[in-house]
């Protein structure tokens, strides 16, 4: 078969790879579309943590089923399935209180171990399946795995219909969080980014205000259009200072919840967060209840599949992971490689 391999930092070619054995139960999935993370472009800096050179990354999967273990009883040839990409131990704390995301021991696709879908076939056990609708287009499937993780943070804290939320970061993972967050109908929902094209999607999903804080008073916002300060924020970009002015802008015994990857030490005033009792919580990745949530919105969404900015053939990874190392996609949300 042939995959991407990012060989080096800073270097990526198409190579020919042998497709996996199968183990009795694992299934075999001929890739449709696999997007683009973030992580993907980390792990071509050569900068991510488990997402080591030389590897195949690539984990926002989705596709067909190929073939079959024998132990495999719940899916059949041609079924169509996102990838979970994540795989607890099953026997520690956090996978017997379902929390399986924060195995300590757990295998995560797209590294050296477990290689993923920046190829045209991926070998994955068959807990990691999800069944897709009929109804559901490859194209608002592919965006399912990011969608999770906006789901997740969502359920990190408690939202109800009078909450006054803030999703500040309209990247990716931002604008899912918006949609995940107007899946729950509060109040207001307020989308803030420096470009201009991201906050015309945020509004697009259907946040009722957008603010550039580069050209717009977010504290003179707040005080007019959302009183003593916002219930929930979420924060989608890894800035200092955008984590400082969360917690300025949260009210009293309001939340603040950490999505972006911070990668170095963050200095913040936590008489802030301790003064006025705010709190701070982080959230990592997602359980199997968040994709159901994800295929539930997907399937509603009207909007979604303009997240997805192009689809590209895998002989353009190499190139286009260099762009985006080089911030040269700054209007692209999301890409996918397409595999026929």
């Amino acid at each position: 078969m042939k995959a991407v391999l990012i060989d080096t930092p800073l270097s990526a070619k198409v190579v020919d790879w042998s497709v996996p054995r199968l183990e009795p139960n694992q299934v075999l999935i001929r890739v449709r579309l696999s997007g683009i993370c973030a992580s993907d472009v980390m792990a071509y800096r050569g900068e991510h943590s488990y997402r080591v050179p030389p590897v195949i990354t690539g984990h926002e999967i989705v596709g067909e089923v190929h073939d079959k273990g024998a132990e495999v009883e719940k899916f059949g040839i041609g079924d169509r399935v996102v990838v979970e990409p994540h795989w607890g131990c099953g026997r520690c704390l956090y996978c017997s209180e379902g929390d399986y995301n924060l195995c300590i021991e757990k295998g995560i696709i797209g590294t050296q171990s477990w290689p993923g879908g920046f190829a045209e076939f991926v070998v994955v056990p068959e807990e990691c399946l999800v069944p897709l609708p009929d109804e559901l287009c490859w194209e608002k499937a592919v965006l399912i795995e990011p969608l999770a993780v906006g789901v997740h943070a969502v359920n990190r804290v408690p939202i109800t219909k009078e909450s006054k939320v803030a999703v500040l970061g309209a990247g990716p993972i931002g604008l899912m969080t918006v949609l995940a967050v107007k899946h729950l109908q509060p109040r207001l929902v307020l989308a803030t980014d420096v470009l201009p094209e991201k906050l015309k999607l945020a509004q697009v999903l259907g946040a009722d205000l957008v603010a550039n804080p580069l050209t717009d008073d977010l504290g003179r916002l707040v005080a007019e259009k959302v009183g003593a300060g916002f219930d929930v924020i979420f924060v989608a970009v890894p800035n200092d200072a955008v984590l400082e002015s969360s917690l300025r802008l949260t009210r009293r015994k309001g939340c603040v919840v950490l999505i972006a990857s911070f990668g170095k030490r963050s200095h913040i005033h936590l008489g802030e967060l301790q003064l006025y009792e705010r709190t701070l919580t982080g959230t990592g990745m997602y359980t199997r209840r968040d994709f159901n949530t994800a295929i539930e919105i997907a399937t509603q969404s009207t909007q979604l599949e303009q997240l997805l900015s192009k689809v590209i053939k895998l002989d353009e990874v190499p190139e286009t992971l260099r762009r985006l190392d080089a911030n040269e996609e700054k209007d692209a949300v999301k890409i996918a490689i397409g595999f026929e």
